[in-house]
């Protein structure tokens, strides 16, 4: 099927762009955002994934504001063709691709749901490739992404309620003849095959296992980005550790070669008792050359992953809902059961202290099933539930 994308140079097979080179259904592409106001704590996050082969698209925005979490979602049907990025009331605009970002959510359908949101992200950073991130279970390949990620600066506006949590920085205003801080964001992009699941196969006999620990670190103007992926016993299948150097203006390009990378990381959680919840992260970062860094990370926010879709009951990822379909979730964080496997995923926004600097960071886990390292034992026990190594 031919598109306007062919009649760009972007070709990557002999077929038509449309023509994925894989027919797994669980092919996606993927945007994803994140951000936060150090003033007071309000954390928010976006996404919206695009699944030819299911016929789907969908999103997601969630921000928490003294202990409310609030969401919208919107998903819809992916005509064939078409590589839409938007969905429903949310919208992502490329302004400058790999630089400037516009999330939206916006119009009657916001309005209806109480949520609106204009934010602009502007890059700060190279747009840093990851190693690719492949995934297999049971001698089949589950996950199979490439992904690049990006950190910046937010601007603009969420209202919930008609009650504005997050609003133009000081000065922000047209006129007004200052210039005030933006907030700390990220951004990423991802493409490939995602672990989704609903594939139509037999019932493992054992119950999944992953553990998932991945930091984002704001140090003055640039940062560092890390990520393990660990079986029950520590093995690791996945991990990296890079840094971000500030590169405004030039958003592709090699980080400074004067900048040390790093070699190794280590990934240690002080579990809250009875959950799979942090109460602390330490990562320590060994470069290639110069001393180990050790960034102690203290939770400041949370945000449930839940409501961006990766592990929610009623919103998941690439599921088809209707031809289009918008909701809206709200919920007391301290209310959630620990123990719920859609309860388990979620961010921390962190204050972050490296003994010589300070900053934030925002700290990702998903721990289910065993994991010796951590102490944790069963499918989703909390933390002190069984014997610790």
């Amino acid at each position: 099927m031919l598109s306007p994308f062919d009649d760009q140079p972007i070709h990557q097979t002999s077929a038509p762009v449309l023509h994925l080179a894989t027919s797994d259904p669980n092919a996606a592409e993927r945007f994803d955002f994140a951000g936060f106001d150090p003033a007071t704590g309000v954390l928010f996050g976006a996404t919206l994934g695009l699944y030819p082969h299911r016929g789907v698209v969908d999103a997601a925005f969630s921000v928490t504001v003294d202990g409310h979490q609030h969401s919208v979602h919107a998903s819809g049907r992916l005509e064939p063709g078409s590589r839409p990025v938007s969905i429903g009331p949310v919208s992502v605009d490329l302004v400058v691709p790999m630089h400037t970002v516009r999330l939206q959510v916006h119009g009657p359908a916001a309005t209806e749901l109480g949520l609106a949101v204009d934010l602009t992200f502007v890059a700060g950073t190279t747009a840093l490739e990851l190693p690719r991130h492949l995934e297999h279970r049971d001698g089949s390949v589950v996950g199979d992404t490439t992904s690049f990620v990006q950190l910046g600066s937010w601007s603009g506006t969420v209202t919930v309620d008609g009650t504005p949590v997050l609003a133009p920085p000081l000065g922000a205003e047209a006129g007004s003849g200052e210039s005030g801080p933006p907030w700390p964001g990220r951004r990423s992009r991802s493409w490939g095959v995602e672990s989704l699941g609903g594939r139509p196969t037999a019932p493992a006999h054992e119950l999944p296992q992953r553990f998932w620990a991945a930091t984002t670190v704001w140090l003055g103007a640039g940062g560092v980005v890390t990520a393990v992926d660990e079986r029950a016993d520590g093995r690791r299948t996945y991990q990296f550790a890079e840094r971000l150097d500030p590169a405004p203006g030039h958003p592709i390009g090699p980080a400074d070669p004067s900048t040390p990378t790093l070699r190794d990381l280590d990934h240690h959680v002080e579990w809250q008792p009875g959950t799979r919840w942090a109460r602390s992260t330490t990562v320590h970062l060994t470069p290639w050359s110069g001393a180990p860094v050790q960034v102690q990370l203290e939770p400041v926010t949370d945000l449930a992953l839940a409501g961006l879709g990766p592990v929610s009951a009623s919103w998941p990822h690439g599921a088809w809902k209707d031809e289009l379909a918008v909701g809206r979730d709200s919920w007391v964080l301290a209310d959630l059961d620990p123990l719920d496997v859609h309860h388990l995923a979620r961010w921390q926004l962190c204050r972050a202290d490296t003994g010589d600097a300070t900053g934030w960071g925002l700290v990702e886990h998903l721990a289910v099933g065993p994991h010796a390292p951590s102490g944790l034992t069963g499918f989703t026990d909390g933390a002190g539930s069984g014997a610790t190594p």
